[in-house]
């Protein structure tokens, strides 16, 4: 998404985001594989498709399959130096969102209080805005004009999207820990741990790359922005599955 549209607003720039664009598809590929290994039984995973219009996870399965298919479209036209480029990256950025939110879906159930709310899909979706500018950023470097700019608004918007995610969930899980379907066995809700990774959460994915996208010029702290970036979203994720776990889901 982030180097399709530094191609499309500045063509003369698409040298330098080209690494990047070609390593989408292996990425994606990998990123997948590994996904089947937190399933019961991985190679039975196929048969995760067999329900297409009665299970949100088929669906997630079928949009991620078609994702990956058509990243591998997108990485080769670069690799070839192809003209539609453009064309292919926006199908694909398309894709990908589609995919994302379908993978948030899953997770919003009546059956899981805490997850069935808004901010689940709104940290997953911040999550490609927030990762791809820091990411795309770091391979365009410093400077850059509008791209750079679009780029940094890109970042930015994710990270305030993180911001809002962590205080909604935060307000969802007091309201839970209050209401009579949180039972004495679920007590105490929030260990040290989680209180650290909460605070991480929000400050490396949402404070950091909020306030310190338009300080960073050296590559070697665009670099620095990117890893805090990351560690942002997994301490959020996996704070997202440890309280939703906790919690009691009937």
């Amino acid at each position: 998404m982030a180097s399709t549209a530094v191609q499309w607003l500045t063509p003369s720039l698409a040298h330098s985001v080209r690494p990047v664009a070609i390593a989408a598809f292996p990425i994606a590929a990998c990123a997948t594989g590994l996904s089947i290994f937190h399933l019961g039984r991985p190679f039975s995973a196929w048969r995760s498709l067999r329900n297409l219009g009665a299970s949100r996870l088929s669906g997630e399965v079928a949009l991620t399959g078609i994702f990956v298919l058509a990243a591998f479209l997108y990485s080769m036209t670069w690799l070839a130096r192809g003209v539609a480029t453009i064309t292919t990256g926006s199908v694909t950025s398309a894709l990908g969102m589609l995919a994302v939110i379908s993978s948030a879906r899953i997770y919003v159930i009546p059956t899981q209080r805490f997850w069935n709310a808004g901010w689940v899909i709104c940290s997953f979706v911040s999550s490609p805005f927030l990762l791809g500018g820091t990411a795309v950023k770091l391979f365009l470097g410093p400077g850059q004009g509008g791209s750079s700019a679009l780029l940094e608004v890109m970042t930015q918007l994710g990270s305030a999207a993180m911001l809002v995610s962590a205080i909604w969930m935060i307000g969802r899980f007091q309201r839970i820990a209050r209401a009579r379907y949180a039972g004495p066995e679920t007590y105490p809700l929030m260990s040290v741990g989680n209180w650290m990774s909460l605070s991480g959460f929000i400050l490396f994915a949402a404070l950091i790359p909020l306030l310190g996208t338009r300080m960073t010029t050296p590559r070697g702290a665009l670099l620095l922005l990117a890893g805090v970036a990351l560690a942002g979203v997994l301490l959020g994720r996996s704070l997202m599955y440890s309280l939703g776990t906790k919690l009691a889901r009937f």
